[in-house]
């Protein structure tokens, strides 16, 4: 479940998903991402590099 501040924070400009362990599948002759027992999904992680993104 999530937090109702999470949400209004996360409404205040894009949001920058980050996908960590997953493998690129083939389905129906396209490319899509499939995910392992180590996949984690990060929304707007605190480093430079999405700060500077979502700026």
């Amino acid at each position: 479940m999530l937090d109702e501040d999470l949400i209004i924070k996360l409404s205040e400009g894009p949001v920058i998903a980050t996908l960590t362990g997953t493998i690129v599948k083939s389905y129906r002759g396209q490319p899509s991402l499939g995910s392992t027992s180590a996949t984690r999904l990060y929304v707007n992680l605190p480093i430079p590099e999405v700060t500077d993104f979502r700026e």
